[in-house]
C-alpha cells in the first residue's frame, strides 16, 4: 500500500503540472515527465494483472503523449477487460511493424502484446454486433453460434476406444473423485466473465502425465488409425530433435481419434481442472505465485521460439504429479465452449451438447494471457494451430 502512495502522489502533481503547461516547447518535457510516470505506474499494474489499474494510469498517459507503448499497453489491459471496441480504437493507429519501438527485446515483447490483444478480442461468432453489451464495451467472448441442424449435415462419429496400445497405465496419474470448485481462484485477479465458480462432482479417473508426444502420435498414424498432422516451421511433426515435444498442428478431432485409439477419451473441462489443481482453489497448479522459467514453458521460457520437451518442467507440476498443465501447447478438452456455465451441471459436467468451437486449456509457449487454470479459451473444429496439442484421460484409478 505505501508502495503505491508514494508512486500516486508525483504522477498526480506532473499531470496537474503538464495539463496547465499547454503544449508549450519548454513544457513539453514536463509533458513527457508525466506521461513516463504514469507509464511506469501502469506497467507495474499491468505485471500485477491489474488491468483496470493499469487502463485507467494509461488513458492519463495518453493525451500527454501519443508513443506506441503507451497505445500497446493500454490496447492490452483493455483486450484483457473484454473492452474490445474502446481496445481497437485505441490500437489502430499502431503501424504493426513498430519502427519506433526500439531494441529486439521490446519489439518483441510489443508484437506479443498486439497478438494477446487481437486473439483476446476474436470477433464474435455470431455477428459484429452480437457483442455489444449496450453500455459501449465488449463482453467477454460471448457463446458461439450453434451448430447447423442435423439434417444439414452431423459430423461421422468418433471411432470406440480401443484396448490401450500407445503408453502403460504408468504414464498416467490418478486422480481421486470427489467435489471441488471450478472456476475463478480466490486469489486470481485476471479472471473473465466466463470463468464463473461453480462446485461439481466428478468420479475417479486418470489423466496423461504429459501431453501426448510427436513420437507417441507418430504410432498412431503408422497403425492407420489417425491422420498426419500439419506441417510448417513451428509443427513439431516431421522436425529433427522433436519427437519428445508435445505433438501440436492437430485438429480437436485428430486429438479425439488418437485418445480414441489409445483406449482412452480426451479429458471434460472439469476433469482438466481437478487434475491441474487437486481440487484446491489456486490459480496455477503449484499454488498463486505467477509462472516462471522453471514452472512453465511460456513466452521467454521457450525452447528456440517453440515448445520443450514434454514434461521438462517439473517444478510445475500438479498436486497428483501431471507436466505442463500451464504452458507448453494449449490442450483440448472435450466440452464444447459456452459463456455461462449450466449452474444445473453439476455431476460429472460434460458441458453443451453441441456448439462450433471447443475449449482450450492452460496457455502455451507463446501466449502468456491463458496460463492460469480457470482461463477459457475456444478453437473452431477443424483447426490445427501450432500451439495446441493435448492429453488423455481415462475413467476410474485402475489398479
Amino acid at each position: 500500500m505505501e508502495r503505491r502512495v508514494i508512486r500516486v502522489l508525483p504522477v498526480a502533481a506532473l499531470v496537474t503540472w503538464a495539463a496547465a503547461a499547454g503544449a508549450d516547447e519548454p513544457d513539453r518535457d514536463a509533458r513527457e515527465r508525466a506521461s513516463e510516470a504514469l507509464l511506469q505506474g501502469a506497467v507495474d499494474a499491468y505485471d500485477e494483472a491489474r488491468f483496470a489499474d493499469a487502463a485507467g494510469l494509461l488513458g492519463q498517459a495518453l493525451p500527454l503523449s501519443d508513443r506506441p507503448v503507451i497505445r500497446i499497453y493500454l490496447g492490452s489491459a483493455l483486450a484483457y477487460l473484454r473492452r474490445c471496441e474502446q481496445a481497437r480504437e485505441v490500437l489502430a493507429p499502431v503501424d504493426p511493424a513498430l519502427p519506433q519501438i526500439q531494441g529486439a527485446v521490446q519489439r518483441k515483447q510489443a508484437i506479443f502484446m498486439l497478438k494477446s490483444a487481437a486473439v483476446l478480442c476474436l470477433p464474435d461468432p455470431r455477428g459484429a454486433d452480437a457483442d455489444d453489451d449496450g453500455e459501449g464495451t465488449l463482453s467477454r467472448r460471448d457463446e458461439p453460434a450453434r451448430p447447423a441442424p442435423p439434417d444439414e449435415g452431423a459430423p461421422e462419429a468418433l471411432p470406440a476406444p480401443a484396448p490401450a496400445t500407445v503408453a502403460p497405465p504408468a504414464a498416467m496419474v490418478p486422480v481421486p473423485g470427489g467435489a471441488f470448485w471450478m472456476g475463478c481462484a480466490p486469489a486470481d485477479k485476471a479472471c473473465t466473465d466466463d470463468e464463473d465458480k461453480l462446485k461439481v462432482r466428478i468420479g475417479p479417473f486418470r489423466i496423461d502425465r504429459t501431453e501426448v508426444t510427436v513420437a507417441a502420435y507418430r504410432r498412431c498414424v503408422e497403425s492407420g488409425a489417425c491422420t498426419p498432422t500439419s506441417r510448417g516451421p513451428a509443427c513439431n511433426a516431421g522436425r529433427d530433435g522433436r519427437e519428445d515435444h508435445p505433438v501440436n498442428c492437430v485438429s480437436w478431432r485428430q486429438a479425439a481419434i488418437y485418445c480414441a485409439w489409445a483406449g482412452r477419451r480426451l479429458p471434460t473441462e472439469a476433469e482438466w481442472e481437478k487434475a491441474a489443481r487437486g481440487g484446491r482453489r489456486t490459480t496455477h497448479p503449484w499454488g498463486d505465485r505467477r509462472p516462471d522459467c522453471t514452472r512453465a514453458v511460456s513466452p521467454g521460457c521457450n525452447c528456440g521460439e517453440g515448445t520443450c520437451p514434454a514434461g521438462s518442467r517439473p517444478r510445475g507440476a500438479s498436486p497428483g504429479g501431471a507436466l505442463d498443465m500451464i504452458g507448453n501447447v494449449w490442450e483440448y478438452v472435450s466440452d464444447w465452449y459456452a459463456r455461462d456455465r449450466d449452474p444445473a451441471d453439476r455431476k460429472d459436467p460434460e458441458g453443451p451438447g453441441t456448439g462450433n468451437h471447443r475449449v482450450v486449456k492452460g496457455g502455451s509457449y507463446d501466449e502468456e494471457f491463458g496460463m492460469r487454470v480457470s482461463y477459457r479459451s475456444w478453437l473452431q473444429d477443424p483447426v490445427n494451430p501450432e500451439h495446441v496439442g493435448f492429453r488423455c484421460a481415462l475413467p476410474g484409478l485402475g489398479r
